[in-house]
């Protein structure tokens, strides 16, 4: 296709989206200083990825995960800790409520597509550690999301992840 671009049948078209001329605006956009080459990177390496785990992602998938059996393997597997000192006096503070409503929340948000899977929870997770709620408002906290990121690693590392998905003996 060369240019001048002509939209054929539809000229204010043309005009709407290339300019008078044919060629088309230039509009600054927040991705001006993108760097294409460490995307193209992180793709092949999100490819490389998903190819290596191809076994896991599909037990994942195929492995039924009830919410009560999430909200054990976050308890067993250390992701949701005590809620600070009051906790230690309190039977039920012995767990992170939020941070455990959280996850059981995000997670019955992915079993309406996914079913009640270990896919869902792992989406559950990977949304969790990777979206953070101040994202918008001045930046992102990217010592949060690490921690966070390091957490469901651990997570999906534990035995009581592994031992779920019967990856390990139980």
């Amino acid at each position: 296709m060369g240019w001048p671009i002509n939209l054929g049948s539809n000229p204010q078209m043309t005009r709407y989206l290339y300019g008078e001329a044919g060629l088309p605006i230039q509009k600054a956009k927040h991705t001006k200083n993108m760097n294409t080459g460490a995307l193209i990177t992180k793709g092949v390496l999100g490819l490389e990825m998903w190819d290596n785990q191809r076994d896991t992602m599909q037990a994942y998938r195929e492995t039924g995960m009830t919410e009560k059996q999430f909200n054990d393997v976050l308890i067993d597997s250390g992701l949701i800790d005590k809620a600070g000192k009051v906790a230690e006096n309190n039977d039920e503070l012995k767990v992170n409520q939020k941070k455990l409503a959280t996850l059981l929340d995000l997670y019955s948000k992915e079993t309406r597509e996914l079913g009640h899977t270990m896919w869902a929870a792992f989406n559950a997770l990977t949304h969790w550690s990777t979206h953070l709620p101040d994202a918008n408002k001045g930046g992102r906290d990217e010592k949060k999301r690490l921690d966070k990121s390091i957490a469901v690693r651990d997570l999906v590392q534990s035995d009581a992840w592994l031992n779920h998905a019967g990856m390990i003996a139980a």
